[in-house]
């Protein structure tokens, strides 16, 4: 699991981690991690599989121990909801078990900010420099943007902009770039310094 600051972020939205939870269900809710491997298709000691099985562990959907991958009742709840509003709250707890996103949602609430605020609000809250930023801003964004779909039904209504603090600008005042995705590619367009 990469890290931002003292953050820890997972590389894999919930829909995904949901996924490996119904994976894990099927398996009984507890198997050894080279059964998981198998039932995923992956190599056991590959990073892909590494990095999944960190986000069931992050988002609190599953535990290891002692070799071995386990459910907890939040993974429980997320593979074999009651209904559609336990689904929904199990979604909201696991996504806030996640430190960063948690922290995130507290200064934006149920909005996706534009890169160039999120850089800043992801600044501000890990304390890393904005190379940092830049490199975990693509992962971050794709994640919380797909988690605003199911956050507004239960954890309320969204951030008013007048709530949200002006963050005060770094010194020297530096142009920050955009990231945006467009036919499947990564422009990051970086604005020029005006000279004194």
């Amino acid at each position: 699991m990469p890290l931002l600051g003292a953050y820890a972020y997972p590389l894999r939205d919930l829909d995904e981690v949901i996924e490996m939870a119904i994976h894990l269900a099927e398996l009984g809710g507890k198997t050894s991690l080279s059964a998981f491997a198998r039932k995923m298709k992956m190599s056991e000691r590959g990073g892909a599989f590494l990095y999944r099985v960190a986000a069931l562990v992050d988002y609190g959907v599953a535990e290891r121990v002692k070799g071995e991958l386990r459910l907890t009742q939040l993974g429980q709840r997320l593979a074999k909801p009651i209904d559609d509003e336990d689904l929904a709250k199990a979604k909201v707890e696991a996504f806030f078990n996640v430190p960063l996103f948690k922290k995130l949602h507290e200064i934006v609430g149920n909005r996706t900010p534009e890169d160039s605020d999120l850089m800043a609000h992801l600044i501000n809250i890990t304390g890393q420099d904005r190379i940092s930023v830049s490199k975990a801003l693509p992962h971050i964004r794709r994640i919380y943007r797909k988690a605003v779909s199911f956050l507004p039904s239960i954890a309320g209504p969204p951030a008013k902009p007048e709530e949200v603090a002006e963050l005060p600008p770094a010194r020297p005042t530096i142009p920050v770039p955009t990231f945006n995705v467009e036919k499947g590619v990564l422009v990051i367009r970086i604005p020029s310094i005006p000279m004194p």
